[in-house]
């Protein structure tokens, strides 16, 4: 796997999160990234496309509903 540009947050807990600059495949819970063990993943790309997909068509649906219908 090539490496790719992240950013590394230090929690106050002790706990690292990492943040990548662009979607990795297959990453795996138990997985070791560098000499860290994956404990658990945030939301998928794909799943993040999903909610702005559905916030844009809530918006979409709001948009329609608040437009007066012309008089005739």
């Amino acid at each position: 796997m090539p490496l790719i540009p992240c950013t590394v947050t230090l929690n106050m807990n002790g706990s690292v999160w990492i943040s990548l600059s662009r979607p990795v495949r297959a990453l795996t819970p138990g997985q070791c990234l560098g000499s860290g063990k994956i404990m658990q993943l945030g939301p998928s790309e794909f799943t993040l496309q999903r909610g702005r997909e559905r916030l844009l068509a809530a918006a979409q649906q709001q948009q329609e509903q608040k437009t007066p219908e012309p008089a005739s």
